[in-house]
């Protein structure tokens, strides 16, 4: 799963094609049940690339694609999956955990030095995260995760937010 054609050749983790691949997987075998998708945002990245330049642009994309995969287990799936969105596909990992998970990361990201970028401005990104449910397809969790997502941008970034919560 891991050759060429299924890395985002900028960040070196997963693209799209390699995620969807490697889920396809995950989804099908019991034994990683259950799955929690989260979707991580970075937080303004336009005005990065606009205040910057695409070089540092880019450099920050590589260091927030670096922390992500830091944190995340050899079963777990990393992935750019287009712009400034990522996804991460924890096994064995429910929506409780995913929460705290993403938490930590939030975290992490918000204090990590990014030093492409001029000293004091900061990184943030916010956190969508669905759990599969029986029965779904990477479609819906996706859905799912993306509403949060969502969620957690309009509250103000740098925030988590879980789907069940988004309906409460």
């Amino acid at each position: 799963m891991r050759h060429a054609g299924n890395l985002d050749p900028l960040t070196g983790v997963l693209n799209r094609r390699g995620f969807e691949e490697g889920a396809a997987q995950r989804f099908s075998d019991p034994r990683s049940q259950p799955l929690c998708l989260l979707l991580a945002d970075i937080d303004r990245f336009k005005s990065i690339n606009d205040s910057f330049g695409h070089p540092v642009g880019d450099e920050v994309l590589r260091n927030f694609a670096a922390l992500l995969r830091q944190a995340t287990r050899w079963s777990d799936l990393c992935a750019r999956l287009g712009g400034e969105e990522f996804a991460l596909l924890l096994c064995g990992c429910d929506a409780a955990g995913g929460a705290a998970f993403a938490e930590r990361l939030r975290a992490s990201v918000s204090a990590a030095r990014f030093d492409a970028l001029p000293e004091g401005w900061q990184v943030t990104a916010s956190f969508g995260i669905a759990e599969a449910r029986a029965g779904d397809n990477l479609a819906e969790v996706v859905a799912r995760a993306d509403a949060a997502l969502y969620a957690a941008k309009k509250a103000g970034r740098n925030k988590v937010q879980q789907h069940a919560a988004v309906l409460a």
